[in-house]
């Protein structure tokens, strides 16, 4: 996470029916982090929008 807690966190799930997103957001806020929007439609309803997205490739050193 960013040192700064003024950076933004935005938190996403894949639809609507995941709630992890809201709860990481309010554990966030919580933590105290001040920027942290939640996309509510997830990943699904923002690329049903017609929205851009980016894959990202794992780097070297990355385990995931």
């Amino acid at each position: 996470l960013p040192a700064q807690k003024d950076k933004a966190l935005v938190f996403y799930c894949a639809n609507t029916r995941c709630s992890a997103s809201h709860q990481a957001a309010k554990r966030a806020l919580e933590s105290g982090w001040t920027n942290v929007p939640v996309m509510p439609d997830g990943i699904s309803g923002w690329k049903e929008a017609g929205l851009p997205v980016q894959k990202q490739t794992a780097s070297k050193g990355d385990q995931s």
